[in-house]
């Protein structure tokens, strides 16, 4: 494979970045899901002195990557560092004195990953300032119990009279910890490269030490690799971005509408009459295809609180965890009053709390 695309200022540097891109092939960066180089991509400069990168749609694909190295022929593989993710062809480098090279890949997801939604990466505000959301693969639905159990072998949910059981509800009473060990072991199981490690046990949680999930372990030890490809929970600014409807947002209190009952089971739409959540899906989903982010169930995010920051919002690049024994879960659940299903809500509570407001979406972002 050869790099896609190869850009510097001037038609000289044009010519010899031609010949670089053969000089390549014996290089290949090692991707997941299958991804290939993109081989039609063209480069034009924009009158503020960006560069726009152009390709044509592969079938298939899911998604982009564009890599950039400021050498021509990078000596390791390795030196093309991933710069962004895009969910459709095209992409627009800032204006620099010294562009380097550029190359692109496109991916497929995991055939058990089809109901995954594109949340195209944008910029969410914090109060303060604009926090940057990659480009990321959401989960249209709450992990199931089928979900579950087939990854897990066993279905901790639990009502006196069945309500709220079965393949199509999702699962509850998961703590924040089983729902770590639940990704990396899906991810196991499909063949990904898991994106949780714990100190230098790696990424099999059967290897991890027994009390990683106590309130005497050590969490900050437990690592993220946001690149790695495999499930992941979302952080709490991904969440919310994702909650909003992303790029095509507009703006509702609740997720995809300002009427709670179009898109959310809550306390007095479902729960005194069931104490239990409803089906998947059952409702409408928000502008990009997610449903139930609004209520069902509260949902466990990658991001714990900081204790000592003024802003409830954690820069979605944090991979290490603070230390401390709480983290976030957002939205509403079946149990809760309709103030919390906003698209921005979300509380602290202890990690190992497991109940049956409590469940989880996951993503990928390969």
């Amino acid at each position: 494979m050869k790099p896609s695309s190869l850009h510097a200022p001037s038609k000289f540097w044009y010519l010899c970045l031609f010949a670089c891109i053969f000089l390549f092939s014996s290089a290949v960066y090692a991707e997941d899901f299958s991804q290939r180089t993109v081989v039609d991509v063209s480069i034009s400069q924009e009158a503020d002195g960006s560069i726009q990168l152009s390709w044509n749609p592969v079938p298939n694909a899911a998604g982009y990557k564009v890599y950039h190295s400021p050498q021509a022929n990078p000596a390791n593989a390795t030196d093309w560092s991933l710069v962004a993710r895009v969910g459709s062809p095209g992409y627009n480098a800032m204006a620099s004195s010294n562009h380097g090279f550029y190359r692109v890949t496109w991916y497929t997801l995991p055939p058990n990953a089809a109901n995954f939604a594109l949340v195209e990466g944008g910029t969410i505000n914090n109060g303060t300032s604009e926090l940057m959301v990659s480009t990321l693969h959401m989960s249209r639905h709450e992990v199931t119990q089928l979900e579950y159990q087939s990854v897990t072998g066993i279905n901790p949910s639990y009502h006196p009279y069945n309500y709220g059981i079965g393949a199509l509800f999702p699962v509850w009473n998961v703590s924040w910890f089983d729902a770590i060990v639940y990704c990396n072991l899906r991810s196991l199981q499909e063949g990904l490269t898991p994106c949780f490690s714990y100190a230098n046990y790696g990424t099999n949680p059967a290897s991890w030490p027994s009390d990683w999930t106590s309130e005497w372990g050590d969490q900050s030890l437990l690592h993220c690799n946001m690149d790695a490809g495999g499930y992941r929970l979302p952080t709490k600014v991904e969440w919310e971005f994702a909650a909003r409807g992303g790029n095509n947002t507009h703006n509702y209190l609740y997720s995809g509408s300002n009427n709670i009952d179009d898109v959310g089971w809550y306390w007095a739409n479902w729960g005194y009459v069931f104490l239990a959540p409803h089906t998947v899906n059952g409702l409408d989903p928000n502008e990009i295809g997610i449903y139930d982010m609004s209520g069902n169930l509260y949902e466990w995010v990658w991001t714990n609180p900081d204790r000592n920051s003024t802003s409830s919002r954690i820069d979605p690049q944090e991979s290490q965890l603070r230390l401390g024994y709480e983290r976030y879960v957002m939205g509403g659940a079946w149990m809760s009053p309709v103030s919390d299903c906003t698209v921005n809500h979300g509380f602290w509570t202890n990690a190992g709390n497991g109940n049956s407001g409590i469940g989880f979406r996951v993503c990928l972002a390969p």
